[in-house]
């Protein structure tokens, strides 16, 4: 009724209505009044037109336009369209999400959308696309946008243009999508593989490394190789008036500014740096950006002209003690990942515990040759005082004279071609030569009869094993020397003196003498006999080997004699 009233033609774009089978339609419909000559309505016209198809399409249209923008969301990209005639610029709303940048305040040009680009990187931007143009190839380019707060985003930008009959470029379409997520992960991945290799290096030196100045070079040098790092360098904790760390070691770019740069751990304008914050601390000091770090206040102006940009101080500590700090300089802000930073904390690790390894190697290294020379020492002072002992022995005895030395130098001959070591042989040249030690309690006149002695003479003789036994038994001799002396006349059969042993029993040791002092007795002269000489001496060996003695020993001093390897008489 309101267009009767209205004496004017109503248009309704779209109506939808219901048809019988209750599908819907859409109708565009103009309605119109008719009128008497005094103006009264009298009937009312309708046009309507079926609509349902292009009503669908549009319906169609911007189902896919949302679900376009939709995935352009989910998928960070967006897509723009440049018009080269008017310079007029479209963003879909993900590039302006991507950009953070209000609709409302863009200029909607492509002076526009080069202001927005990361000023360092708009030159590379410009070029990849005017290049695009000359050559009438597509184009695509990694850059950088810089947002307001300082963020930087990393994008991916694909074009390509369009161009009239006669080459002339139309339009430039493409697409721009936010990859800062898969390229701060292909950073971070960067940085941990960068810091691994210094770390690999770092413990590879570690393993090969004997002295410390060298250890701590080779250290820096691995950290700066390949350019990975600008500058690093080791400094000490010195406990003087000033606090000062010494520098002890550096690689890179650093001899100008460690000239100037002198940190300390004091709590003063000098100390207020990454390394005395380190060392006070014991804590790891990061500086991202040193040109706005506050803290950053000793040496910044230098390490700012030297193109330092950021940096990194590692306590070194040994026994919970902060010892030194290793300190690591990049040239580019934020240069450190938390990956990254968790494996330099780890090579400073290492490298503190390998200074500390190598100070207590040398340290044993230092006992170890003190101890050595207080053997040396030892040793000379025992084989004197053995030496002594047995020239007091020969000097009551003046017709065995010798006879020790000899039988020692027998002894150790077999033992040395039995394959005994150096030190077990050391024992036996020591043991023999006192074996005979409990002489000193034989009467010299019994010693020295020259007739064949009686029956309590010879038991009397036979009690010096065990005289030489009690003499011997309380000196710390590092051998059995006692159990040489008290040994030496046992058998393999039980039949020997003064404790009737047995085989095992008996100590190699003293199987070794009991067979070089009978082949030397029996070779010798005697107070009481003329020596019986050297083949009835082998031959008493050979006929009891495995009887009376020991028949690995028999065959090794048969075997030197044999071979004529050896004589009594050159000894």
């Amino acid at each position: 009724m309101a267009v009767l009233e209205s004496h004017e033609v109503a248009e309704i774009p779209e109506e939808p209505i219901r048809v019988a089978n209750g599908q819907e339609k859409w109708l565009h419909t103009f309605k119109v009044g008719l009128y008497d000559d005094e103006g009264r309505p009298t009937h009312l016209l309708g046009i309507s037109m079926d609509i349902t198809e292009r009503k669908l399409a549009e319906i169609t249209l911007k189902e896919s336009r949302h679900n376009l923008a939709e995935a352009q969301r989910m998928a960070h990209i967006g897509s723009w369209e440049l018009d080269l005639v008017s310079d007029a610029l479209f963003w879909s709303d993900e590039i302006f999400c991507i950009f953070e940048i209000d609709p409302q305040q863009f200029g909607a040009s492509y002076e526009a959308f080069l202001d927005a680009i990361h000023p360092e990187d708009r030159e590379a931007v410009n070029k990849a696309y005017t290049d695009s143009l000359s050559n009438r190839q597509p184009y695509q380019i990694e850059h950088r946008l810089l947002m307001n707060d300082g963020r930087v985003k990393y994008v991916h930008e694909h074009g390509e243009s369009v161009y009239d009959e006669d080459g002339k470029p139309l339009r430039s379409s493409g697409t721009v999508q936010d990859i800062s997520g898969r390229k701060q992960a292909e950073i971070s991945l960067e940085h941990a593989n960068r810091a691994l290799h210094a770390l690999s290096t770092v413990n590879r030196e570690l393993v090969h490394a004997t002295e410390e100045e060298a250890l701590l070079q080779a250290i820096c040098t691995a950290i700066v190789e390949q350019n990975y790092y600008r500058m690093a360098w080791v400094g000490y904790v010195q406990h003087d008036a000033a606090k000062s760390i010494r520098h002890m070691a550096s690689a890179g770019d650093e001899q100008e500014t460690l000239t100037r740069v002198q940190p300390r751990w004091a709590e003063d304008e000098y100390g207020t740096g990454p390394s005395g914050r380190a060392v006070r601390t014991g804590e790891t000091q990061l500086a991202r950006d040193i040109a706005n770090d506050p803290q950053y206040q000793s040496w910044k102006d230098e390490l700012i002209r030297q193109g330092y940009v950021s940096s990194i101080a590692l306590p070194l500590t040994a026994s919970g003690q902060v010892f030194g700090i290793l300190h690591v300089y990049a040239d580019e802000v934020d240069a450190f990942t938390s990956a990254e930073v968790d494996l330099l904390e780890e090579m400073a690790g290492d490298l503190a515990f390998g200074v500390n390894s190598l100070r207590i190697r040398l340290e044993r290294d230092s006992a170890m040759a003190q101890n050595e020379q207080h053997l040396a020492r030892m040793h000379e002072s025992l084989a004197g005082t053995v030496n002594a002992i047995a020239r007091a022995v020969e000097a009551r005895d003046p017709y065995t004279a010798g006879h020790q030395r000899r039988v020692a130098i027998l002894a150790c001959t077999i033992a040395a071609s039995m394959g005994l070591d150096e030190s077990r042989i050391e024992g036996i040249r020591m043991g023999a030569t006192i074996h005979d030690i409990g002489k000193i309690q034989v009467p010299a006149e019994i010693l020295t009869k020259p007739a064949k002695l009686s029956d309590i003479e010879y038991a009397i003789i036979k009690e010096h094993p065990g005289v030489g036994f009690e003499i011997l038994k309380d000196i710390r001799f590092p051998w059995p020397i006692a159990n040489i002396a008290y040994q030496h006349h046992e058998r393999m059969d039980g039949s020997g003196y003064p404790q009737g042993l047995k085989g095992e029993e008996i100590c190699l040791e003293a199987r070794i003498v009991a067979v070089a002092d009978v082949v030397e007795a029996m070779a010798s002269h005697r107070p009481y006999r003329a020596g019986l000489g050297m083949d009835k001496a082998l031959a008493e060996i050979r006929q009891n080997r495995g009887i009376l003695y020991d028949t690995v020993v028999a065959d090794a001093c048969l075997r030197l004699f044999e071979e004529g390897s050896f004589s009594i008489e050159d000894v």
